[in-house]
């Protein structure tokens, strides 16, 4: 299949998915706000909270039309644009979005502490209230912006990037680079036709890095910690299990679905 190819499924593609999770987004929230869940206690607005996000990180999806391509040591994510406007406007949104994907497995990370919390260690689930909440959204925000930021900050255009990527256009997917706006994750600068590691994109690897794997390590390290005390706790009641069952099969599911997408 041909990258033009390509390019229509994925243009359908995303407002069949824009759809869906729009529809399901706004479900979720009617009834978690609707309905009484105090089951759930404080799980209720941490749930509320990815929902709000999903359907903002979906909009703007929809409306960046993203492309991944890989060419020439560089990693392009390439937005297609709706209308015109300035290459730092441009710029900022696709920052935004890459900024929406660092806070995609972040919140991931906050879900998992807090079902290892209600699990293994529920005296601790005073730090998902009030003010203790707000500062879990706002480290993960923090997190975000600051992802966003190096992206916008540490990944300049070069003339190198410039001619790659005007070739990639030209020869994969046929579109005018008028309406074309990317941020270039190229690691390795050219001088006399040497290359040479750039120390700006280094430290935008290194801060990358230094997020996910504090992301996913917390992910892994929750939920082995919480499946395998749920194997092994004895003496709470067959509703309360299963409870607890559901809802960390739920997650797991969802950040394997959400991630394979």
């Amino acid at each position: 299949m041909s990258d033009r190819e390509w390019l229509g499924i994925t243009t359908y593609s995303d407002y069949i998915g824009f759809t869906i999770s729009t529809i399901t987004n706004f479900l979720l929230l009617f009834f978690l706000v609707i309905r009484p869940t105090k089951a759930l206690g404080s799980y209720k607005f941490l749930m509320i909270t990815f929902c709000v996000f999903s359907l903002f990180y979906t909009s703007i999806e929809t409306f960046l039309r993203p492309l991944i391509h890989i060419y020439d040591n560089t990693i392009f994510v390439i937005q297609r644009k709706r209308f015109q406007y300035s290459e730092t406007v441009a710029r900022s949104i696709s920052s935004t979005y890459c900024g929406c994907y660092a806070m995609s497995f972040t919140l991931f990370a906050v879900h998992f502490v807090y079902r290892y919390y209600a699990t293994c260690k529920q005296q601790h689930l005073k730090y998902f209230k009030g003010c203790y909440f707000v500062a879990w959204i706002l480290v993960a925000m923090l997190v975000a912006g600051s992802w966003g930021f190096a992206a916008f900050i540490l990944y300049p255009e070069t003339e190198r990037t410039k001619a790659a990527l005007l070739h990639v256009l030209k020869t994969s997917y046929d579109l005018d680079p008028t309406w074309i706006g990317n941020v270039p994750y190229s690691y390795f600068r050219t001088e006399n036709g040497i290359e040479y590691l750039n120390p700006r994109n280094v430290i935008g690897i290194l801060q990358h890095g230094l997020i996910m794997t504090v992301s996913f390590g917390t992910v892994f390290y929750c939920g082995y910690q919480t499946h395998k005390t749920m194997q092994a706790t004895r003496g709470i009641s067959d509703r309360t299990r299963d409870l607890q069952n559901q809802l960390f099969t739920a997650l797991v599911l969802q950040v394997s679905n959400y991630h394979e997408s």
